[in-house]
Parts: C-alpha cells; structure tokens; sequence
C-alpha cells in the first residue's frame, strides 16, 4: 500500500512466506522447509528522479527447521536512508545507508551490520576540473583461504617451482609466478575452507582531473601556455578489518590497527605535457601502492613506490622516446623468509622508431637497469639489454610482428634462489637471448589463424622454443 503526493509519499509492505515439506516415508520436515515474515513502511520527500530523501523502516522474522518442525530462529530490524541532496549539470551528491541488527535465538548477543554509500561529482563549468569522490562500507567475512599447487601441462599453469632448500619436497614459500610460459607447469588450487573472520569493509576513491585544453584559444598568453598541461590524479583505499564488538570502523585511512586484516592503497599522479601529440609530449609519473592480504599461513604485504618519466618527439619520420624511472619495491611475508626482499631500481630506456608506411614500423631500443636488494643476502643486477622490433601489415589482412632481444646480465648472489629468479624475471646471469614471432591472418571473414613462436638462450642451456597455433571462427 503506497500514499503519493507531489513531494511525498509513503509505503507500507508487507511480506509472508511458507515453504513446508515432507519426506513421505519418514514424515520429517525437510531441511528446505521455512518461513518468512516482513512488515516494514518507507516514507520520502521530493522527487525520486531530481532530488530527494527516503526513510525506511523494516522488520523480519526467520522460521527454519528445528527438531522436525519450523520455529524462529532470528529477527533483524532494519533501518535505511536514501537520498539524492544535489543533482544539476555540474554537481551530483547521493547518500545511502543501511542499518541492521539481527537476534539469534541460539544467542544472546546481538549481531550488527552497517553498508553505506556516498558519492559525490563536482566539475567547474569550464570543464577545467573535475572531481569524483566515492565511499563505501559494509560489512561480511574474510575466508582464511588455505591453497595448494597441482602440476599440470607446461603452458596451463602460470606458477614455477624453485626447490631453493634442495631437499626435492614442494613447500608453498618455494613457488613463484612464472615468467615465461613453459615454466607454468603448476597452478594454485584453492581449498574448502570453513573458517571465516567477521569483518568491517570500507573503501574510499578520488579521482581529480585538471585539463587546461580548453584555454587554448584564450588570448592571454598564460593561459595559452596551460592548455598544454594536464594532471589527474587518482588515490583508492579500501580495507578489511576484524570487526570486535560489534564495532564499525569507519575511517578508511587508519591503517596502523591491530584488527587490520586486507588493505589495498594506489595513488597515482600524472602530470601531462602536450598530451596525446608527437612533438615534446612529456608524462611524469607519481605511483605508490600499499596492498596486505592474509592467508592461513599469515599477512603478505606489498609496498611500490616509483618516479617514472616517459619523453617522445617526431621528426619526420623518426619518432624517439625515452623513459626514465626510480622505483622502490618491498615484499613482507610472516612467515616465508625468502620471500622477504626490498628492492632499489634505476631504469634508463631510450627507443628510435622509424616508421615506413600503413603503419609499418621498425624499432630499435636499448635498457640499462641496476637493481639492488637492500636487506637478506643484499643481491645486485646490472643489466644492459639491446633490441629490436618490428610490425608490418598489409590490405590482404596480414600481420607480421617480431622482435629480437640481447640481455648482459652482471649479478651479484644466488641466481637459482627466488629472490635471484624475480630481479632476473627468470633469465640467466651472464649472455642472453630471446626472440618472438607473430603472425596474423585473416582466412575469410569468420576465420582468423594466429601463429605465436618464443625462444630463449642463455649461457650453458640449450635453447628453450615455445610455439602455438589458434584457428578462431567467430559466429
């Protein structure tokens, strides 16, 4: 039953079910059988479609079957709020909130829940800035997830086995992401698990775009000179925390408690010069990421912070490029010691591509990195690599990409630990080679063959070829 006006209105449900069944032989209650009960009214000002608030109200009841026949087992009250408070062409803001308690009657104590959500979007009239705010909370339960790893075909799997202890037994600190595709010959298996931790959810997202374009025909010359930059910039947080209490956290940025059991943090800046041109595009790069996962067998965490800077101008035909980037990579694990590392790299790659014609183009590049772990056995990489690429097309509907690419690898530690495999990405020390092939062809209109070849070589191993064929009908 519902009562409208044109700015209010009001609702009254209510909501009964019974599902009863037998097992005609024993003439017990199945497991299935239940009953439900909900009566709740909902009351609101405005308009739905501009702007508005909504209250609500609504409680239920839950029979199930106990000792052969259907009696309570729980009751909730539920209170909400829905409402839009701001909604034109350059401002939105809509918050929700829902609140439950729920009763056991296998329970004296009380069970709480809380899910929210506001968001909110503001830009200037301009288009100049733009803003896109975001947060949530809710609440639920973290599996303490246990996995496995099987073997399985070369290719299928996406995880390599590295006995680093060499005593021929699988231990799950000794398995790491393959890098290249024959190494994959495990995969990592979930297991059943029944062991759940109640936890408090929430997540904060912030997205601030600053694009000064449209100031480019402006007669001041200032404002011409800041239609060429842009900067966006983009921070998420979300976490899991143990809730205790039947208490909420609820600030997202507290990340330093005890009961703190996931967390994932990004935050990155991009500061943008002549963007999406080819003469003097220039991009600086802010990231730092946080992230912290628990298993059964204890947390992971994993820290990145990186400076990066990517520069690119054509000329003619010629299109150069460089990138230059400092990045400090950490890795803690509770309980796996081997995997515990913190990384300090300095990467510089310049790159020169010529481009023909249609989009053909030929690359030459060259990467010097030095990568250096800064706790454990406090491992070096030095690593000068020269390449080069190329991809052609034609109107008969034929790709063809390769490339070919020299490693020199001068490393300081064990190169066959994990820590050795990661700063090398699973190439050798010392003399390095591999190259690929691509090509693509288009049969007819609803078939298409794709050929993949990979091949590697390194010092003392014979060469490792890695080939596949796909015939692909679309319908």
């Amino acid at each position: 039953m519902s009562l409208d006006s044109n700015d209010f209105w009001a609702e009254i449900n209510l909501d009964y079910e019974v599902n009863s069944k037998k097992t005609i032989i024993t003439d017990s209650l199945t497991l299935n059988s239940h009953q439900y009960k909900s009566y709740g009214v909902k009351s609101g000002i405005g308009e739905k479609e501009k702007l508005f608030v909504e209250i609500g109200y609504n409680h239920i009841i839950n029979d199930s079957v106990v000792n052969n026949s259907i009696q309570k087992v729980n009751t909730s009250n539920n209170f909400s709020i829905n409402s839009q408070l701001i909604n034109n062409s350059n401002s939105k803001l809509s918050i929700f909130g829902n609140y439950r308690i729920l009763d056991r009657t296998n329970n004296e104590r009380k069970e709480k829940f809380l899910n929210s959500r506001i968001d909110y979007f503001k830009k200037t009239s301009d288009d100049v800035i733009k803003i896109n705010i975001l947060y949530e909370s809710n609440s639920g339960n973290l599996a303490q997830q246990e996995y496995t790893f099987i073997e399985v075909e070369p290719g299928i799997g996406n995880y390599k086995w590295i006995d680093i202890n060499e005593n021929n037994i699988q231990e799950l600190e000794e398995f790491e992401i393959a890098q290249f595709e024959d190494e994959g010959i495990y995969l990592r298996v979930l297991l059943p698990n029944q062991r759940f931790i109640k936890t408090y959810q929430n997540k904060f997202s912030q997205s601030l775009n600053i694009n000064f374009k449209s100031w480019s025909k402006d007669e001041s010359k200032f404002k011409k000179l800041l239609s060429h930059f842009q900067n966006q910039t983009q921070y998420l947080i979300q976490k899991q925390s143990a809730q205790g209490n039947n208490k909420f956290d609820l600030n997202p940025f507290k990340v330093s408690s005890e009961n703190l059991l996931g967390l994932t943090m990004n935050l990155r800046n991009s500061l943008f010069f002549n963007r999406g041109k080819e003469y003097y595009s220039t991009t600086y790069n802010f990231t730092n990421n946080r992230s912290k996962n628990s298993l059964s067998f204890g947390n992971i965490q994993n820290d990145i912070l990186s400076h990066q800077l990517t520069f690119k101008h054509k000329l003619n035909s010629i299109l150069f490029s460089s990138l230059i980037s400092i990045e400090n990579r950490k890795s803690r694990s509770e309980n796996f010691e081997s995997k515990n590392y913190t990384f300090e790299e300095i990467k510089y790659a310049p790159k020169f591509t010529y481009f023909i014609e249609n989009n053909n183009k030929i690359d030459f590049y060259y990467q010097y990195s030095n990568k250096e772990n800064l706790i454990g056995d406090f491992e070096t990489l030095t690593q000068n690599k020269f390449g080069i690429s190329s991809s052609f097309s034609n109107k008969n509907k034929l790709a063809i990409n390769g490339e070919l690419n020299y490693y020199k690898n001068k490393f300081k530690g064990n190169p066959n630990s994990i820590i050795g495999y990661i700063m090398m990405e699973g190439l050798q020390s010392g003399d390095n080679l591999t190259w690929a092939l691509n090509i693509q062809k288009k049969i007819t209109k609803y078939v298409d063959l794709n050929l993949n070849y990979f091949a590697r070589k390194s010092d003392y191993n014979p060469v490792i070829h890695n080939g596949s064929v796909q015939l692909k009908a679309n319908f």
